[in-house]
């Protein structure tokens, strides 16, 4: 969760200052700055989704072989009878 709590943040100014920066790198400011603190926090959020999004791409991935199977095995059966 993404808390300002004294000074609003805009988009354009997010951008900026992740454009200069690595992954989890502090960005120059006191680190009681909230305006920093949120820059940080949006990073970790921001690789909190792309794990999430790899893993349901993986679970896809597996949901996809198994119905493969099951469609192979599934006519198996009905040639043996």
């Amino acid at each position: 969760m993404v808390m300002v709590v004294s000074s609003v943040v805009t988009a354009a100014e997010i951008t900026r200052c992740e454009a200069h920066a690595l992954p989890g790198q502090f960005l120059g400011r006191a680190r009681k700055s909230p305006k920093w603190r949120v820059i940080i926090k949006v990073d970790a959020l921001r690789q909190k989704l792309e794990g999430k999004n790899q893993q349901m791409e993986q679970r896809d991935r597996r949901i996809k072989r198994l119905e493969g199977e099951f469609v192979n095995i599934k006519g198996e059966f009905k040639s043996e009878e």
